[in-house]
């Protein structure tokens, strides 16, 4: 046998032939009197016998050859296409397959299979109907995701090694012809012109690639997140440095040209050198007269490099846009790299509905649209085998009998359509039948047997659709080896949400069923949805959530549905589902409506984040068996954000059809949330940092009218204020909770520099709770926020 680097050039070549082959006889079976493609099939079968030859693979090498013969007479108009003649060809095809894995995994060829398929030629006749043998592979492609459809065939030098090992004998095979050495001449001179547009790559390389650009997109993120920051520092600091430059060009006009003012019982020092000028005549400055200047021309000073700053920010944030959008474009490249068209993957789709509508006696027309549309090849290994379940299910219990479509009006040939689209960061394939639609009636039947549902359930057809994804389910009366062999649409359910994809159903009355499935472009670098719950963040795949929408929580509290257009769903609160802390807003709450398995639901957070391109990583051997969630991401300060898995997670703990009842954990105690609010940027953090540190929420405002509107939007349970602030001080803003009766739920603790009893007695008339003077250390600022919040926290 040839070396490794020639077995592997050659499976890759390989792939394409069989599709084309494949392609050609399923045209041949239905049009017998086309013939446009067979010149290129004649062709394909030639190369083919030829590149097996020369690394070795002799049986191979003349299954290809004795089909390239058949080729020839059907070209010639020696040979008709039959269906059985088409069937011979097809099950050449298989052995090809299988031979070409038994080498790929080191067994080398079955001696015998050249004479198997040899000998199956002579049964074949005219009028015979095809041959029953094994199943077509419908496993996943022998060639496993390598990218073969952009590839040359072999390298020069390969070919030229190739050469020399033809000289020697292939056991048991024909010496080679003129003819196929002046093929091998043609292949090298097509491989050099080729060579100087493609490159072969390891599949492993391009994995590693994304994964290193996952790397860079959770740094990009951090630097995103900082710049973002630092717009927030910049904004405080021109506000500072604002003031600093009022109160100093105030100061400064005030004194700067004051005349020395003296004392009724001081003589003051006149310079002998200036005693000739009158006071008017020469500027003469005291100490407050050059401090003041000293003064200005400092805060000159820190106002041009506030402007520097400025403009330094501003080039930065430039900077990370545009890096932000160069690894967008290098990730859009690289998963180019693993991605095909799926046109040149709908043929393993084609022959398998000929196969199974052979099997099923039923005659069917498979369309397929949307060719150009790329799809990564690793995903689409991961779900060939469900589509294929789908269009067995179609073939099998979908698409009627042509008697039972005669007599209903149809054509006797069903059609199913197979379309692929991109949507946004998602791929979506729909699968569609015109037969008789999915039977309500024995769903119901079929769960009531098995005791999923009560007889008394009232229950909508998009929860009958819902059961058919449950473990186990079937409508079928026997499992059999066309539709599913007893694996129910469960396990496609499941290998989807393994992807972060999902799977609708759509279907009406004698007029057929529509599958709808979605998938991500990538398994490395997803778009994902951030939420908060119970002070925690998540994260969702953009792919998995169909809307955002939101509801008051007076409505939520008592609420068992959630109504959207019209579309009424069940409510999954997320912090009862995983034992969570409530720390929501205090008038809305987001609701993310999520589609699982054609059941919709509307799941209820704290609170949404962003949405951000992001690396998932999964759980190790030790964590796998947690259902609930996907893996985990990190954010782009550091933290670790669990990727929740709706399906799995509303299967565990949302509404049971059995009992009706929601099986919810008991939610631990809110958070306290704390409202520091104070100009100074210092105290802010300082005071943030004391009071998170003591397991606290913290928002902040820089004064009283912003603080109103963060009251407006969240709920706080204790307010920190300052007095002096511009807009709003603190006493406007204690009038003002006093005007709305907020006081009662929403204490308030002055933290202020001013120590006077008048201030102090000022504040408490107003409704202050307490009163802390300036400098503070963490101790104070703890026990005055635990004594005042605990009276008033709402459980």
């Amino acid at each position: 046998m040839a070396n490794e680097s020639l077995i592997e050039f050659f499976i890759a070549e390989a792939e394409d032939h069989i599709n084309l082959l494949e392609k050609g006889i399923l045209n041949l079976e239905s049009n017998p009197s086309d013939r446009s493609m067979i010149e290129d099939m004649f062709r394909s079968a030639h190369t083919l016998k030829g590149s097996a030859a020369l690394v070795k693979l002799g049986q191979i090498s003349k299954i290809a050859h004795l089909m390239e013969d058949i080729f020839e007479e059907i070209k010639d108009g020696k040979k008709k296409t039959t269906s059985g003649l088409a069937t011979w060809m097809f099950r050449g095809l298989d052995a090809i397959k299988r031979l070409i894995k038994s080498v790929r995994a080191g067994k080398g060829e079955d001696p015998s299979a050249f004479e198997k398929f040899n000998s199956a030629l002579n049964q074949i006749h005219e009028t015979a109907k095809p041959v029953s043998g094994p199943a077509p592979l419908e496993t996943a492609s022998i060639l496993e995701a390598e990218m073969v459809e952009e590839e040359p065939t072999v390298s020069a030098e390969d070919i030229l090694e190739a050469e020399v090992i033809e000289e020697e004998p292939v056991a048991a095979g024909p010496a080679k012809t003129v003819e196929e050495k002046r093929g091998v001449g043609r292949r090298k001179d097509d491989v050099e012109v080729m060579e100087s547009k493609f490159v072969r790559i390891d599949i492993d390389n391009v994995e590693q690639l994304m994964n290193l650009m996952g790397e860079l997109t959770i740094i990009k993120n951090y630097l995103v997140q900082q710049v973002s920051q630092v717009h927030t520092f910049r904004d405080e600091i021109n506000f500072a440095g604002r003031r600093l430059i009022s109160e100093v060009t105030s100061f400064s006009e005030k004194y700067e040209y004051s005349g020395l003012e003296k004392a009724d019982d001081k003589v003051s020092y006149v310079d002998p050198l200036l005693s000739e000028f009158h006071e008017l005549e020469f500027d003469k400055y005291d100490e407050l007269n050059l401090f003041s200047r000293k003064l200005h021309e400092i805060t000159d000073d820190i106002n041009e490099a506030m402007k520097s700053l400025s403009s330094f920010f501003d080039a930065l944030s430039s900077k990370v846009n545009s890096m932000d959008r160069l690894i967008s474009n290098s990730k859009e490249l690289i998963s180019e790299a693993r991605m095909v068209t799926i046109g040149k993957l709908y043929q393993r789709f084609t022959r398998a509905v000929r196969d199974i509508a052979l099997q099923n006696n039923k005659k069917i027309k498979f369309m397929t649209a949307g060719f150009e549309t790329k799809i990564d090849k690793i995903i689409f290994e991961r779900i060939f085998d469900s589509i294929l379940h789908i269009l067995r299910n179609a073939i099998a219990h979908g698409i009627e009998t042509p008697n039972e479509r005669t007599l209903n009006g149809k054509s006797p040939e069903g059609t199913i359509h197979l379309d692929t689209r991109r949507e946004g960061n998602a791929i979506v394939i729909e699968i569609k039948d015109d037969g008789k639609g999915i039977d309500f009636d024995r769903i119901r039947t079929v769960a009531l047997e098995k005791q999923i549902i009560m007889p008394n359930e009232d229950l909508t057809e998009e929860d009958l659709l819902h059961i058919l994804f449950r473990s186990g389910f079937s409508t079928a009366a026997s499992a059999d080896m066309t539709s599913g062999r007893g694996v129910g649409l469960d396990v496609v359910k499941e290998t989807l949400s393994l992807i972060n994809g999902s799977i609708e159903i759509m279907t009406e009355k004698n007029e057929g069923t529509t599958f709808r499935l979605k998938v991500p472009l990538s398994l490395i670098i997803i778009n994902v949805v951030i939420f908060s719950s119970g002070g925690m963040e998540f994260i969702l795949p953009s792919t998995l959530v169909q809307e955002l929408s939101q509801i008051d929580v007076d409505v939520l509290e008592d609420a068992e549905t959630f109504t959207l257009r019209e579309m009424t769903m069940p409510i999954t609160r997320l912090n009862n589902l995983l034992g969570l802390r409530d720390a929501g807003a205090t008038k809305q709450k987001p609701v993310i409506i999520l589609n699982i398995s054609g059941k919709h639901f509307a799941m209820v957070v704290d609170g949404l984040v962003g949405q951000e391109d992001t690396i998932i990583k999964p759980f190790g051997k030790f964590l796998e068996g947690i259902k609930q969630f996907a893996g985990v991401s990190i954010s782009a300060d550091g933290k670790i954000r669990p990727v929740i898995n709706p399906a799995a997670l509303i299967d565990v703990t949302a509404i049971s059809l059995e009992s009706g009842e929601v099986t919810e954990k008991e939610p631990v105690s809110e958070q306290e949330t704390i409202l520091v609010v104070d100009d100074s940027l210092s105290v802010r953090k300082f005071a943030s940092m004391i009071l998170e540190g003591k397991d606290y929420k913290v928002l902040s405002a820089t004064n009283g009218l912003e603080a109103l509107n963060i009251i407006d939007d969240n709920r706080v349970d204790l307010i920190i204020s300052d007095l002096e602030m511009p807009v709003m001080h603190g006493y406007e803003l204690l009038s003002e909770l006093k005007r709305r009766g907020l006081l009662e739920i929403m204490p308030v603790v002055v933290l202020t520099s001013r120590s006077s009893e008048s201030h102090k007695n000022k504040a408490f008339q107003l409704g202050a709770s307490d009163f802390l003077i300036k400098p503070f250390d963490e101790t104070t600022l703890y026990e005055a926020a635990k004594k005042n919040i605990a009276p008033h926290h709402l459980t």
